[in-house]
C-alpha cells in the first residue's frame, strides 16, 4: 500500500490541502493549525450528534425511555454512551508532502465526554481517521528544537486521546505516512494512539532524525480502556522506547513490526494483553520488556538481533509470557523471567510458557500442529480510487430515507474494479450481490440502515459475495445501531479469497458462508449483535426493549469449512461469538464482551488463538472455549471488575461423548477476579 489516491469528488474525504484547511506541505509552512482544525471538525460533528441525542432523550417523559440499545434512561438517569445516530463519516487525507508542525496535532474540545447514569464519564475520541497518500513521501515533521518538547515533556506529535480513559473510541485510524520528531526534541512522543473495538495503525514510519536518536517514545498507548487496536507494518527508528504500552485493561495486537536504535528498551509493556507476531528488533537494549503484574505477552515468529551482554532479548519481569519461534542473537540472555529462568540465546526453546500448559485429555496435538510461522498476509488490492466508481454516480442518495438498494447494485454491476460510498447513511431493503469482477468495496465509513423486512429475515446476507477468481476486499464500515436485525452483513457464497478490513457493525452479525472452501482474512473487525448491555445476565425485559430486534442468538462470525486468518477481531454479546465449523481458524488478538462462548470449534475444526481478552461475564455456566471433537490451542486472559462478571468455565472439551471442564479456580490469577489461560491445548 504505497500510494492511496482519492478523487477530489469523494465527499467522505477531507483533503487538508484544500479549503477551508489549506495546509501547505512544503516543509517550511507551519501546518499545525490546519491539521488541528481538520480533526476538530470531525470530532465536532460527532459531539453535535451526541448533544442532539442527549436533548432527545432528556425530552422523553418516561424515566426508563429507550432510544436505542444503549441510549436510554435508567430510573430517570441519562445513559448516553455515544450518539444514537452517527454523523457523516470522514477520512482526513494528507496528500504527499512534508507537513511541518510546532505543537501536538489533536482535537481541542474540553467537553468531548459521554454521559453514563447522569455523570460525565468516558471520552468520545472516536472516528479520527488520518490517511496519507504515500508512506514515505507523506511526512508530519516536528520542528527542530521545538518549544514544549524538551527532555521530560513526554509530549506527542500526534495524539488520539487527551483524557484518561475511553470505551467508545471506535474506528480511529492512522495509516500510510511518516512521523518525524526532528532534531533536539528529546521529550517528543511520535504517536500516542487510542481506540476501542476497531482501530488501526498501519503502514507507518515513526523516526527520530536527531543525531543521537533522542525522543521519548515512538509509539505509545498509555490510557484505559484500550481494545481492538491492530498495529501492522510499523517501523520505529530511535527514541528511548520504540513502543510503550502502560494501559492495564484489555488488549492489542501487532504484526510486522521493525524497531531499531532504541536507547532504553524496544517494546515496553506494563499491563494489557499484547500479541506480537513478526517483530524484528535491531538493538543492544532489551528488545521486549514486560513488567506489569496484569500484563500478558504473546510473542511469536520474531527475530531479535544486535544485543548486549548485559541485556536479555526478552525480559518477562512480571506478568505472563508465551514465547514461540523467537530467534535472538548477540544478547547475554535470550529470555529472563521472574521465576529465575536465564535462558541463553543458543538454548532458546521453540516454545516457552511462563505458567505452564493445561490439557484435559491425553494424546493432545503438538504445538507444531498449530504453527503460525507460515501465516500468509492478505493480498494487495488496488488503491487508486480515481479508477473506482461511486455509488452516487448510479443514483444512491445516502440520506437514510431513499431506498438505495437498486443504485448500489447498479454500481457493483458496472464492471468497475472498485466501488466506494459517499458520506451518508444508506437504506438497503433487500440483499445486494457482489459480482465476480469487483475487487474493492469501500464503504468509506458510511452508515447503513436495514429495511424492516430485511432486518427481520434471519440467515440472509445484506451483501452476498458471488463466485469469482480475483480476491475481494470489503472495508471501512461503521454500521451503527439503527443497522440492526437478524440478517447478517456478509454472506459468502464463494470460494474466492476474501479480506474483511475495518468493519464495525453495532447491531447485526458480520459474517457467514454458505459455500465451504476458500480463504478469509479478517483484519480489525468488530461486531455487536445488538441487545441491551447486560441483557444476558437478567430475565426481565427493559421497557421498550422489545422494539429493537436483537440477534444475540446468532454468532457474530460463523466460518464453515474455511481457512480463516483473523488479526484483531472483536465480537460481542452473542450467545456464541465465533464458530469454527470444520475449518481452520487462526486468531491474533481479540476481545469479547458478555457471557457468550468466545470460540466454539466443531466437526474436526482447528482453532488457534494467540492472545486476547474476554470481558464482563455473567457468572453463567457458558464456557469461554468449547471444543467438540476438534482441535484448539488458546492463550488469553479475562477482564473482570466485580463478582457479578465471572467466567466460571474457561474450557469445555468434548471428545467422543466424554466431557471435561477446565474451571476458573484451576488457572493462575491475573488480577482480582480475572484469570489467565497461559496455554490450553486440546
Amino acid at each position: 500500500m504505497s500510494h492511496i489516491i482519492y478523487p477530489s469528488s469523494a465527499s467522505a474525504v477531507i483533503d487538508v490541502t484544500k479549503p477551508p484547511f489549506s495546509a501547505v506541505p512544503d516543509g517550511k509552512t507551519d501546518c499545525t493549525k490546519a491539521l488541528i482544525s481538520a480533526i476538530d471538525f470531525v470530532t465536532g460533528e460527532y459531539e453535535k450528534a451526541f448533544r442532539k441525542s442527549v436533548e432527545e432523550l432528556s425530552a422523553q417523559p418516561d424515566d426508563n425511555a429507550l432510544l436505542s440499545f444503549e441510549v436510554r434512561k435508567v430510573d430517570g438517569k441519562l445513559n448516553v454512551p455515544f450518539p444514537e445516530t452517527l454523523p457523516k463519516g470522514y477520512i482526513i487525507y494528507l496528500p504527499k508532502g512534508t507537513y511541518l508542525v510546532s505543537d501536538t496535532v489533536s482535537y481541542t474540545s474540553e467537553t468531548l465526554y459521554n454521559i453514563l447514569f447522569s455523570i460525565r464519564w468516558l471520552e468520545m475520541n472516536a472516528t479520527i481517521r488520518i490517511v496519507g497518500e504515500d508512506k514515505e513521501k507523506t511526512v508530519i515533521k516536528l520542528k527542530d528544537n521545538c518549544k514544549g518538547f524538551e527532555f521530560g515533556a513526554r509530549k506527542p506529535v500526534i495524539n488520539f486521546i487527551k483524557g484518561e480513559k475511553s470505551g467508545v473510541a471506535m474506528t480511529n485510524l492512522l495509516s500510510n505516512l511518516t512521523v518525524d520528531i526532528g532534531k533536539s526534541n528529546p521529550g517528543a512522543v511520535g504517536v500516542r494512539f487510542f481506540a476501542n473495538n476497531a482501530g488501526a495503525v498501519t503502514n507507518v514510519n515513526i523516526i527520530s532524525t536527531d543525531d543521537e536518536k533522542r525522543g521519548y517514545a515512538g509509539f505509545e498507548i498509555v490510557d484505559e480502556k484500550v481494545s481492538g487496536v491492530f498495529i501492522r507494518n510499523l517501523f520505529v527508528d530511535g527514541f528511548d522506547y520504540a513502543i510503550r504500552v502502560t494501559a492495564q485493561q484489555h488488549a492489542l495486537a501487532a504484526e510486522h513490526i521493525h524497531i531499531k536504535n532504541q536507547r532504553i528498551t524496544g517494546v515496553y509493556q506494563m499491563g494489557a494483553v499484547m500479541s506480537i507476531r513478526d517483530l524484528l528488533s535491531e538493538n543492544t537494549v532489551n528488545a521486549v520488556f514486560t513488567v506489569g503484574f496484569t500484563a500478558q505477552l504473546i510473542l511469536v515468529d520474531s527475530v531479535l538481533i544486535g544485543g548486549g551482554e548485559d541485556y536479555a532479548a526478552v525480559n518477562v519481569e512480571y506478568g505472563f509470557g508465551y514465547i514461540k519461534n523467537v530467534k535472538c542473537d548477540g544478547y547475554g540472555i535470550g529470555l529472563r523471567t521472574y521465576f529465575g529462568e536465564r535462558i541463553p540465546p543458543s538454548e532458546m526453546p521453540y516454545e516457552f510458557s511462563t505458567h505452564g500448559e493445561y490439557t484435559l485429555f491425553e494424546n493432545t496435538p503438538s504445538t507444531e500442529f498449530f504453527d503460525s510461522k507460515d501465516m500468509p498476509d492478505s493480498p494487495e488490492y488496488p488503491t487508486d480510487y480515481r479508477k473506482f466508481k461511486s455509488v452516487s454516480e448510479f443514483g444512491a442518495k445516502g440520506d437514510g430515507v431513499t431506498d438505495d438498494t437498486a443504485a448500489i447494485q447498479s454500481a457493483l454491476n458496472s464492471g468497475a474494479e472498485g466501488v466506494y460510498f459517499e458520506a451518508g447513511r444508506y437504506l438497503i431493503t433487500s440483499p445486494i450481490h457482489i459480482p465476480s469482477r469487483l475487487q474493492v468495496l469501500d464503504f468509506m465509513f458510511c452508515d447503513l440502515l436495514a429495511g424492516e423486512n430485511l432486518a427481520k429475515t434471519e440467515g440472509v446476507g445484506v451483501f452476498t459475495v458471488d463466485e469469482g477468481e480475483k480476491p475481494l476486499l470489503i472495508c471501512n464500515l461503521f454500521g451503527w445501531e439503527k443497522f440492526h436485525g437478524v440478517m447478517t452483513l456478509i454472506d459468502n457464497n464463494s470460494t474466492r479469497t476474501l479480506t474483511l478490513r475495518m468493519l464495525h457493525t453495532q447491531g447485526t452479525a458480520t459474517y457467514q458462508n454458505h459455500k465451504t472452501g476458500g480463504t478469509v482474512f479478517i483484519e480489525n473487525c468488530a461486531c455487536t449483535v445488538g441487545g441491551v448491555p447486560g441483557a444476558g445476565g437478567r430475565t426481565e425485559e427493559l421497557q421498550g426493549e422489545g422494539g429493537f430486534i436483537s440477534a444475540r442468538h446468532i454468532p457474530c462470525f460463523t466460518f464453515k469449512g474455511q481457512t480463516v486468518f483473523a488479526r484483531q477481531i472483536n465480537p460481542e454479546r452473542a450467545k456464541c461469538e465465533i464458530i469454527n465449523d470444520g475449518g481452520e481458524l487462526f486468531v491474533l488478538g481479540f476481545k469479547t464482551e458478555e457471557e457468550g462462548t468466545a470460540f466454539k470449534t466443531i466437526n474436526g475444526g482447528k482453532t488457534t488463538v494467540l492472545g486476547g481478552i474476554c470481558c464482563i461475564g455473567t457468572n453463567s455456566e457458558i464456557p469461554l472455549i468449547e471444543n467438540i471433537d476438534s482441535h484448539c490451542f488458546a492463550v488469553l486472559s479475562t477482564m473482570i471488575t466485580n463478582p457479578k462478571q465471572l467466567f466460571p468455565i474457561a474450557v469445555r472439551e468434548e471428545k467422543q461423548g466424554e466431557v471435561k471442564i477446565l474451571r476458573d479456580e484451576a488457572l493462575p490469577k491475573r488480577a482480582m477476579l480475572s484469570y489467565v489461560i497461559p496455554k490450553y491445548i486440546g
